[in-house]
């Protein structure tokens, strides 16, 4: 059941508070399924209920809808091959035992770690960063951890949980719109996280872009692998088509990079790419 997810503010029972409906909006914007729903004879759940918290609920939101393609191409991954979307930490670091008792903190595909607050007036979070070998980058403030350690996070509450984006990664993003469908899709940013490396040392991640109208199925679609070389001085990027059945919207991509990256970038593709020294993701 790669489609998972839950009713955000509980299906039956009281309203949650506003601080702990914000909260449980932060966590279910990571999941394959988000969606607020209930039967509440108080009245049901609805994202405008706490007029003090809407203009983080929307944050939220905005925040989700960028990142649905990163989604799209895991729901292709998971049926394609097996791989569930939301992932404990084990799964992806097996040699690594801090993370079998770990059961909240979970992974989106290969690449985020989503460590969500879950009591009231929390503000803070112990974090366990996988992987001795690892290393993270924090979502927000692109901050670099080594991995193998636990670290103590700022969590305000206008934060969407404490996020962490494992070194190596290309996380795709498109924009932010009322509902899918609502304008044209024409904006694919890859976001990329490089790889720390050594002197002498070459780290090679791969991901693949999947897209398709999101309607039919005609078999038509558009497969783009993007292939990231990073060495301690240069950082490559090989964007190759394999299937291009179907035509999106966009016509380039957007590259960009953590504000502190000072590697020399090269982009070897027959598709128009723009990069874009440093960037901060906003959430409106």
């Amino acid at each position: 059941m790669p489609g998972y997810g839950h009713d955000i503010g509980g299906f039956a029972g009281p309203r949650p508070c506003p601080e702990l409906f914000v909260r449980w909006v932060q966590n279910g914007i990571f999941h394959p399924r988000f969606c607020i729903h209930s039967w509440k004879k108080e009245g049901i759940t609805e994202p405008w209920m706490y007029p003090e918290v809407l203009p983080i609920i929307r944050d939220a939101i905005h925040l989700r809808y960028k990142l649905l393609p990163y989604l799209y191409q895991l729901s292709y991954e998971s049926h394609i091959l097996g791989n569930p979307l939301i992932r404990p930490l084990f799964y992806e670091f097996q040699n690594d035992t801090k993370t079998f008792g770990l059961c909240f903190d979970f992974m989106l595909g290969p690449s985020l770690l989503v460590s969500s607050i879950t009591e009231p007036n929390t503000y803070e979070k112990s974090v366990y960063l996988p992987g001795i070998n690892e290393y993270w980058y924090d979502f927000w403030s692109h901050e670099l951890f080594h991995g193998g350690q636990s670290i103590s996070v700022q969590v305000p509450l206008s934060q969407h949980g404490a996020v962490f984006v494992r070194h190596g990664s290309i996380i795709t993003m498109g924009k932010s719109m009322k509902y899918v469908g609502c304008e044209p899709d024409d904006l694919r940013i890859l976001a990329i996280f490089p790889a720390i490396c050594q002197e002498s040392e070459s780290v090679t991640t791969t991901t693949r872009l999947y897209e398709d109208d999101g309607l039919s199925n005609n078999g038509k679609k558009y497969i783009l692998e993007i292939t990231m070389n990073a060495t301690a001085d240069l950082i490559k990027l090989k964007l190759e088509c394999f299937d291009n059945s179907f035509k999106p919207e966009f016509d380039k991509f957007l590259v960009r990079l953590p504000p502190a990256e000072k590697r020399r970038v090269e982009c070897s593709s027959h598709i128009m790419v723009e990069v874009i020294e440093g960037y901060n993701i906003s959430l409106t």
